[in-house]
């Protein structure tokens, strides 16, 4: 259980820091030209590009005691390597891309002509914000939370170089998951190619029922909407 409460708390701590910071992120990339703003588009791909491994290690070597932040934050009294705020730094760091690229394209795509209406009938920026623009990106920023917290939770690469695996206080439930699955495969293979093999199964059968819905939709839509 202490697992499972460690996983969910770093785990929606980090959605929701992503969620918090990844929308000015995003309007900051979709409505302003400035130096530099190629690279930080590009630095925001990095956790997709970079293995987890090594953003891991990485990020221990940086929050360690010794390690630049690390270091700084000790004389504060916050540890942050081999602690649930380790985890949800490296859970952050692997899954903000998720809400910022999810809510950028909304952003571009919106057009700036509702909000110019807005204030020329005299709405407040906040006003603007909260009647125009926050109804536009809310299913695009609960979609990319969702996937902040989805990637969350099966994070692995990252966290076991910063979690440390100390039993419970930084377990989490992929590297139990790890340790499980490493012991199948010494102690019972056939019963892990068996699971395997169900799990093949159950994939192929969820991707045909998808496709069969899809196909059946755009067909419905193709008979009701294009034929003529």
């Amino acid at each position: 259980m202490a697992a499972y409460k460690v996983t969910l708390l770093s785990a929606g701590v980090a959605s929701f820091f992503n969620a918090l910071f990844g929308m000015p992120i995003a309007w900051i990339l979709a409505r302003y030209r400035f130096p530099g703003r190629v690279l930080l588009d590009g630095l925001v791909d990095l956790p997709f590009a970079l293995p987890t491994a090594v953003a891991g290690l990485t990020l221990a070597t940086l929050f360690s005691t010794t390690g630049w932040y690390g270091n700084w934050l000790e004389l504060f009294g916050i540890k942050v390597s081999y602690t649930w705020l380790g985890i949800t730094v490296a859970m952050v760091f692997t899954s903000i891309p998720f809400v910022v690229r999810t809510v950028q394209p909304v952003l571009e795509e919106l057009s700036p002509e509702f909000e110019e209406a807005a204030e020329i009938l005299g709405a407040g920026h906040w006003q603007i914000f909260r009647s125009v623009i926050l109804p536009e990106l809310a299913p695009a920023l609960l979609a990319g939370t969702a996937l902040s917290f989805i990637r969350s939770l099966g994070e692995f690469g990252a966290v076991i170089f910063i979690a440390g695996n100390i039993a419970w206080k930084t377990e989490v439930i992929s590297l139990i998951i790890f340790f499980v699955c490493r012991s199948l495969i010494i102690l019972r293979p056939v019963l892990l190619l068996r699971l395997f093999w169900w799990y093949l199964c159950c994939c192929c059968l969820s991707s045909m029922c998808c496709n069969q819905v899809l196909v059946g939709d755009w067909e419905d839509y193709n008979d009701r909407y294009l034929c003529f």
